[in-house]
């Protein structure tokens, strides 16, 4: 997906070979290093596009775990 972009709980957001993009707030990296959402709302990157992140709908959101 690319930034601004919406994402349901478990969508995979990146398919990578190896760690390029690392996951940031309200995702994580899967055993295959797919980056999927925990939380579900608009895909953002920041450290200049390396990091995904996940910015949440709902604002009180947590991340189950």
């Amino acid at each position: 997906l690319y930034g601004g972009q919406a994402v349901k709980v478990g969508g995979i957001i990146v398919t990578q070979c190896g760690t390029k993009f690392s996951p940031g707030r309200f995702v994580r990296l899967a055993k295959d290093c797919s980056i999927f959402a925990m939380v579900e709302g608009k895909v953002y990157f920041d450290q200049g596009g390396k990091r995904i992140n996940v910015q949440p709908n709902d604002p009180t959101a947590t991340a189950i775990m």
